[in-house]
């Protein structure tokens, strides 16, 4: 999407800054423990809380989301930036999909999830699990609207979902 002009919004990225910004209000919530020595949210000691428990977790999404959906939304309101992705797997729990002309959802194998999941994380197997399994009812059926691109990403796929990408993108601009 960068390469076709659009500027992309990580909201993966977006979440630990909110971590930062709310960190005083987690310690209060999840305990002192998730503050490191050097001040910055602990977000493996926070993970692990969070996805030990559906409750926390949704402790966690109820201070964390609206001020993510916040700041974008000033984002979008002071830009010039025409063009936006949103990359944000939790789209429709940010309450964001709204903000959206346009919805992709990209899927992938279980297994390929979890194995990124792991890694990206340097997480044990287990832990891994337990976050893959606390987003199990991640599904396009979840959006208010019909999804507007199905993407299955899989190892070795990657020029074939551009180029569906890039045919729709085409047709969009038309409408």
């Amino acid at each position: 999407f960068k390469d076709l002009g659009f500027r992309v919004e990580d909201m993966d990225a977006w979440g630990h800054l909110a971590l930062e910004a709310l960190k005083s209000e987690l310690a209060r919530i999840f305990g002192p423990d998730i503050i490191s020595p050097d001040g910055k949210v602990n977000r493996r000691t926070l993970g692990d809380k969070v996805f030990a428990s559906p409750g926390a977790l949704g402790q966690l999404e109820a201070l964390v989301h609206p001020w993510m959906k916040e700041k974008i939304q000033e984002l979008l309101r002071d830009s010039h930036q025409e063009l936006w992705v949103l990359n944000a797997a939790i789209l429709h729990k940010l309450g964001m999909e709204e903000l959206c002309q346009r919805i992709i959802w990209v899927t992938a194998p279980t297994l390929q999830r979890l194995f990124r999941v792991k890694i990206r994380g340097n997480l044990s197997f287990t832990a891994a699990v337990r976050r893959l399994w606390a987003q199990k009812n991640l599904s396009p059926k979840q959006f208010s609207r019909k999804v507007d691109i199905l993407i299955k990403n899989k190892n070795g796929e990657l020029e074939k979902s551009r180029d569906l990408i890039r045919k729709n993108l085409r047709l969009w601009m038309k409408q």
